[in-house]
C-alpha cells in the first residue's frame, strides 16, 4: 500500500493496520485452500503434485484394488506422464474436487487435477475391470503412424475403455484436445463431464474420431458435450448389448448438452452389427431422452444435424430439444439443414436394416425429423412439436 507522506501519522498507522488485515485475509484464504488439500476426503495411496503420478499407479500391483488420491496444490495441479496409466480391476484414480458449473442440462466439473502428455503418448489412460475416475483434466493424446502413413486407428485418445466393465464410473472429467478420441471403446458410465475438441487430427474423421466412441451399450448423462470437429457421443459396430442389470435402457444418453459438434451431436450406427436383410432382433437398445441438442453438423458436406439412427435397430428419441436456443447467456442455432433427427437406411445388403426407431414428445424448434414418412414398425413418429 502506499500513502502521500504529508498525511496525518493516525491515517499512516490505520493504513498499516488496514494493510495488516488484507495480509490476515490472504493469508487465510491460502490456508483455507491448502487445508482444503489436507483435508481432501480419500483414503488410499495420496499422490501430491511433483509426484510420477504415472510410475506410481503403474507400479501398484494389479492382484489389489487401490484408490489413487490424487491432490492439487496452488501454484501446480499438472501431473505430466511419459506412460500410459493403466486402472486395473477395483482401481479408482480420483482427483481433488473443484468447482461444480451448471449449464442447461448439463452439470460438470472444473477439475484442479490436470494430466498432460508430456513424451508422445499416444493412450493416456487405460482402463482393466470395473475402475473409477473421477475430478480429472485429461488432454493431449497425441495419433501415431503406420509406416506407410495411415493413422493408428485407437490412437490418439485420452481414454481406452475397451477393457473396462459395464458397471465402471466416469465423472467430473474434463476431456479436450486429444488427436483421435476423448474415450474411446467407451464401457461405463460417464457423467457431469465436460468433452471438446476431441477428434482434432482429420485422419481419423469418419472413422473414429468423436468424444465419445463405443462398441457396448454405455450411458452418458449430464455431460456438455461442445465443439468436437466430428461426432459428440456415439456407439458403433454392433453397440452390444451390456446386460440388462448393468445397462436397463441399453445406449443412454440423457440429460446432456450437445452443441457445436461437427458432424452428430449423437449417434447410434450399425446396431446390431452386419445383421442379414430381413433379420430384426430385440437387442442391443438406445434411449436418447431429455437432452438439449444444438447448432451440430457444420462439418464436411453438411448431411449431418442433431441426433441420427442410421443401419440400426430399436431406438428411442424422447423429449429432446432442438432448433435455435439460448443456454447459460450463450445462443445456439439450428443444426445444420435444420436436421434435427435423422432415420436412414444406407441400403447396403452387408449393413443391418433400419427397423423400430421411434421418435416422440421432442421439441423441434423448428427442425425437422427424416424419416417420419417411413413405416411404423421401421419408423415411429408422434406427438413431436
Amino acid at each position: 500500500m502506499h500513502f502521500r507522506v504529508h498525511r496525518p501519522n493516525w491515517l499512516t498507522v490505520a493504513g498499516l493496520v488496514l494493510a495488516g488485515v488484507v495480509a490476515a485475509v490472504v493469508i487465510a484464504a491460502v490456508l483455507g485452500r491448502a487445508s482444503s488439500a489436507e483435508t481432501f476426503a480419500c483414503s488410499g495411496v495420496q499422490v501430491n503434485p511433483g509426484d510420477d503420478l504415472d510410475a506410481i499407479v503403474n507400479g501398484d500391483p494389479g492382484t489389489r484394488a487401490t484408490t489413487f488420491c490424487v491432490h492439487a496444490s496452488l501454484s501446480d495441479t499438472t501431473y505430466p506422464i511419459n506412460n500410459m496409466i493403466t486402472l486395473k480391476a477395483g482401481d479408482r484414480l480420483l482427483g481433488e474436487p473443484g468447482e461444480v458449473i451448471t449449464r442447461g442440462p448439463a452439470s460438470y466439473g472444473a477439475p484442479l487435477v490436470h494430466i498432460r502428455n508430456e513424451t508422445s503418448v499416444d493412450k493416456l489412460i487405460g482402463l482393466r475391470g470395473h475402475t473409477e475416475l473421477s475430478w480429472l483434466d485429461i488432454g493431449g493424446a497425441e495419433a501415431k503412424y503406420n509406416d506407410n502413413g495411415s493413422v493408428v486407428q485407437g490412437s490418439g485418445t485420452a481414454i481406452r475403455a475397451g477393457q473396462a466393465t459395464a458397471t465402471s464410473l466416469m465423472e467430473y472429467l474434463t476431456i479436450h484436445d486429444n488427436d483421435g478420441q476423448g474415450i474411446g471403446t467407451m464401457n461405463g458410465e460417464l457423467r457431469h463431464s465436460e468433452l471438446y475438441r476431441n477428434g482434432t487430427n482429420p485422419d481419423f474423421g469418419g472413422v473414429t474420431a468423436a468424444a465419445v466412441k463405443g462398441i457396448d451399450e454405455y450411458e452418458a448423462a449430464y455431460n456438455y458435450v461442445h465443439d468436437n470437429p466430428a461426432n459428440g457421443l456415439w456407439c458403433d459396430v454392433g453397440c452390444d448389448d451390456a446386460g440388462d442389470a448393468a445397462r436397463p435402457n441399453g445406449y443412454w444418453v440423457h440429460d446432456n448438452l450437445l452443441v457445436d459438434n461437427g458432424r452428430w451431436g449423437v449417434r447410434y450406427e450399425s446396431a446390431p452389427d452386419d445383421l442379414a436383410t430381413g433379420v430384426h432382433q430385440s437387442q442391443p437398445t438406445a434411449l436418447i431422452e431429455d437432452n438439449e441438442i444444438h447448432a451440430n453438423g457444420y462439418e464436411g458436406d453438411a448431411s449431418y444435424g442433431g441426433a441420427s439412427m442410421r443401419d440400426a435397430q430399436n431406438a428411442t428419441f424422447l423429449n429432446n430439444s432442438f432448433g435455435p436456443e439460448t443456454i447459460a447467456g450463450v445462443s445456439y442455432g439450428t443444426n445444420v439443414k435444420g436436421r434435427a433427427i435423422y432415420f436412414g437406411d444406407s441400403g447396403r445388403s452387408s449393413r443391418t436394416d433400419l427397423w423400430n426407431g421411434s421418435a416422440e414428445g421432442n421439441s423441434l424448434g423448428g427442425e425437422a425429423i427424416v424419416g417420419c414418412e417411413k413405416p411404423d414398425n421401421v419408423v415411429y413418429c408422434a406427438n413431436n412439436n
